[in-house]
Order: structure tokens, then C-alpha cells, then sequence
């Protein structure tokens, strides 16, 4: 059976994304990585990225926008806001 890879976003891939990777990096049904969409983040999206996920998480629809807007010239997958908000 291949796994599908879930390509896990927010804004600077310091806190929601990165969690949700640590919390599912064993699990044995995908595989997960976290990526941030700012400049100043610790993993910043890339074209390459998006290639690989079968299904985007985005954080916020602003992410899920952005993400839409910078890569207009490329196939994405589909990409489901949850809707967590930046309280940190």
C-alpha cells in the first residue's frame, strides 16, 4: 500500500505545523511534513513541497489563498482549511 504524504502549513512553521508533524511523524497510515509560508520560517514552503503532498492542511484560509496566489503555475492538490488560529 503506498502512503499518502500530508504536506502540513502555517505561517511560520514554529508551532501548529511543526506540532501537528511531531504528533504524527510514526504514524504508519502517511507521511507528514510542516512547512511555513514566511520568509522568516524555520522550513519555508517550496514548489518542490507541493509536488510531493497528495493533501495540503493549511492552518487559516489566508494560508490556503497564499499558497493558491504564489503557485499559480502548478498542479496542487486539495487543500483543506483546519481552521486553527495563531494564539500563540
Amino acid at each position: 500500500m503506498i502512503k499518502p504524504n500530508i504536506l502540513v502549513v502555517c505561517g511560520r512553521n514554529k508551532i501548529r505545523s511543526r506540532t501537528a508533524e511531531y504528533l504524527f511523524k510514526n504514524d504508519v497510515r502517511f507521511n507528514i511534513r510542516s512547512v511555513g509560508l514566511s520568509s522568516n520560517s524555520e522550513r519555508k514552503i517550496c514548489e518542490k513541497d507541493i509536488e510531493w503532498a497528495n493533501l495540503i492542511l493549511v492552518m487559516e484560509n489566508k494560508h490556503k489563498l497564499r499558497i493558491i496566489d504564489t503557485y499559480k503555475g502548478i498542479k496542487y492538490p486539495k487543500i483543506f482549511v483546519l481552521d486553527i488560529k495563531d494564539r500563540y
